[in-house]
């Protein structure tokens, strides 16, 4: 008995082989004594994993209307990434969330690098 063999041409398939971790900034309570607010520390949620990589030219100049450095996709193959997802850690480098899409199964982010 023959097993049949399917073969998906044209596919492409994701590797989710980073590691990155989705914190929530935290300014803490206004102190009214030194008009500043408390410094409690920012939340670091639970890593995850993901498929990152650099954005291309074109995605850079049409989220930004120029060229930049230290822009990248990143793929998580889930949809329910907190909202109040600040930046994101990725190699010990904090990065901005600029874009954020939530498609049926997983949330696409496009990042910038703070400096």
């Amino acid at each position: 008995e023959q097993i049949e063999q399917h073969s998906r041409k044209g596919e492409v398939y994701m590797r989710y082989d980073k590691v990155i971790t989705p914190c929530e900034e935290n300014r803490g309570l206004y102190n009214e004594d030194t008009g500043d607010y408390d410094d409690v520390g920012d939340i670091y949620n639970e890593p995850i994993i993901a498929s990152v990589c650099d954005a291309s030219d074109q995605t850079v100049k049409l989220v930004y209307g120029e060229m930049r450095e230290g822009v990248l996709m990143i793929h998580v193959p889930t949809n329910d990434i907190d909202v109040k997802t600040d930046y994101i850690m990725y190699k010990g480098k904090k990065y901005r969330i600029d874009k954020r899409r939530n498609l049926r199964f997983k949330t696409t982010f496009i990042v910038s690098e703070v400096h």
